[in-house]
């Protein structure tokens, strides 16, 4: 019975607590691109308000409608500070508008973020995507999805086999950074099996282009099950 009591006072006390207590300052964690004050605003906490007001699941869903976000939480404290932790999407590719100026970010799972804050180095460059940009919804293209999901795991291969992607009407085709021979070699994927082909590609690329500097291509074409169709030039 003790025990209970016990319980419950501690349990109104706490209540008064939150009751009695004002929002000081909203503090955001974790924002390296994005912009912190836009990411407070959108939490939609007043400051000077109650804090009893704050509720962190609605703070933290509002929070993750900005196309920077992938997670977030939120927080009160006692001092009377909200702390909003948010964990950024990663980009894995720029996409590029028709005129050939940055469009937006891409991470691996196809959600778009805008051009903005820090830069986010060398990342392959994709062209020809015609869906149009949505801040919180991915794009719908099974094949760019599969590739840009594939991105994480190509760090390594990225500066010789990925230098531009393009969606065109016949499928998804890679530009190759520049061959010894001096040249980016066009390669048509299709749009199925990509994580086969770029297998493929990188070992055609391994032992036949590099091993014969001199050659100069046309195209590859990969869209034939395991060949790759090379076409040199005279």
């Amino acid at each position: 019975m003790l025990a209970l009591v016990v319980v419950g006072s501690l349990a109104y006390l706490g209540w008064r607590w939150v009751h009695g207590v004002t929002v000081e300052e909203v503090i955001v964690r974790g924002v390296e691109r994005a912009d912190s004050s836009a990411v407070a605003a959108l939490a939609g906490i007043e400051i000077g308000g109650p804090m009893l007001d704050v509720s962190p699941e609605i703070a933290s869903d509002r929070v993750r409608r900005h196309p920077w976000v992938e997670r977030a939480s939120v927080s009160r404290q006692p001092t009377g500070s909200v702390i909003v932790s948010v964990r950024e999407r990663e980009p894995v590719a720029l996409a590029l508008d028709r005129n050939g100026r940055p469009a937006y970010y891409l991470d691996a799972k196809g959600f778009r973020m805008p051009v903005s804050g820090r830069p986010a180095g060398d990342l392959p460059i994709f062209r020809g995507i015609r869906e149009a940009y949505h801040p919180v919804q991915p794009l719908e293209n099974e094949a760019l999805l599969g590739l840009l999901a594939l991105l994480p795991e190509m760090e390594d291969l990225q500066d010789a086999l990925l230098s531009e992607v393009h969606d065109t009407a016949a499928g998804i085709e890679i530009h190759t950074a520049v061959t010894p021979a001096g040249q980016s070699v066009r390669v048509r994927l299709g749009r199925t099996d990509l994580a086969r082909k770029l297998d493929l590609l990188e070992a055609y690329w391994l032992q036949q282009v590099l091993t014969r500097p001199t050659i100069q291509y046309d195209w590859l074409d990969l869209r034939f099950r395991d060949q790759v169709v090379a076409r040199e030039r005279a």
